[in-house]
């Protein structure tokens, strides 16, 4: 009965943590991240990333919203430009929570030899 938990309660976490794997499993959006890590709590406008990339302003504003809806990034007005920046607090905790799931879902499973 406990396993049935066990698996249950990694799909609802898994479910949980799909924005964040979807987000991060494609490359344009895993270097705007690294792009806004690197510019620290200040953030970094869309000019300055799309300074950076070969894609259009509305291209690089698509993947900002997946970012952030995935709960990745946040951003703040300043003036009349939005700046983007890295705040994996909430997520952090989400994906530990996952894998300490998984983990415990793994343990309870017989060795395969």
């Amino acid at each position: 009965m406990a396993e049935n938990e066990d698996v249950d309660d990694t799909k609802t976490l898994l479910e949980k943590c799909g924005p964040f794997f979807t987000a991060m499993g494609d490359e344009v959006r895993q270097k705007l991240f690294m792009n806004m890590a690197e510019a620290g709590g200040e953030g970094v406008n869309v000019s300055s990333l799309t300074s950076k990339t070969r894609l259009s302003r509305p291209a690089i504003s698509h993947h900002l919203k997946v970012l952030k809806e995935s709960g990745l990034i946040e951003s703040y007005r300043n003036g009349t430009k939005n700046y983007y920046y890295v705040d994996l607090r909430r997520k952090l905790e989400e994906l530990r929570e996952f894998v300490n799931a998984v983990e415990r879902l793994l343990s309870a499973q017989a060795p395969l030899n």
